[in-house]
């Protein structure tokens, strides 16, 4: 199983305004050090929690359906919509399936696809990534991210700023977990391997 971004997210959860008001700082000389931190704390909360926070397309490249008709767990939730299913038939031709013959469930985390009732996945040839589908996550607008996550990210902005020196000179140590880290834990996605 592959991910591969398509269109990156056209804002970002924090702007450069909120994060200076949250650390207090009113000069401009500090600007390219506080959009580092605003981007490493963005990256942070989206691995930590598994999710996309503002909106975004993906593909996910899979060598196979699912036996049985089993479910596709799609990454990154949450899920908004998937814009199509395309697969390399058993005679190497490339396919879109159509969207009628799949069920997208956008209500459960993470989101999946089944295929609808009467229907089976199709059958591919056997290689590498026959399988992509793309798809839109992400809570939408940055005014839609849980202010959980924005608080653990404004907080943890904070932290990489008091440590500002060291990061400059690339000697920052992981820093230690407290428990502010709690914020993140409701919507932590895990997966069952």
């Amino acid at each position: 199983m592959g991910l591969k971004l398509i269109t990156a997210p056209a804002g970002e959860p924090i702007s450069l305004d909120e994060a200076k008001t949250h650390l207090r700082v009113t000069h401009d000389d500090d600007d390219v050090l506080i959009d580092l931190a605003i981007r490493a704390a963005i990256k942070s909360a989206e691995s930590q929690t598994r999710r996309a926070l503002v909106t975004q397309t993906w593909e996910l490249m899979l060598d196979r359906f699912p036996q049985h008709g089993a479910a596709i767990n799609i990454a990154k939730p949450p899920l908004q919509s998937v814009s199509f299913i395309k697969y390399i038939d058993i005679d190497g031709v490339l396919q879109t399936w159509a969207a009628e013959n799949y069920k997208v469930d956008t209500v459960t985390e993470p989101g999946r696809i089944v295929p609808s009732y009467g229907k089976c996945w199709p059958c591919t040839r056997s290689e590498i990534n026959a399988i992509t589908i793309r798809f839109v996550c992400g809570y939408g607008e940055e005014d839609a991210i849980p202010e959980d996550i924005c608080s653990w990210m404004l907080l943890k902005i904070g932290a990489l700023y008091e440590h500002k020196e060291e990061i400059a000179y690339g000697q920052v140590s992981e820093l230690p977990k407290s428990f502010v880290d709690c914020l993140l834990d409701p919507y932590r996605v895990y997966t069952i391997c």
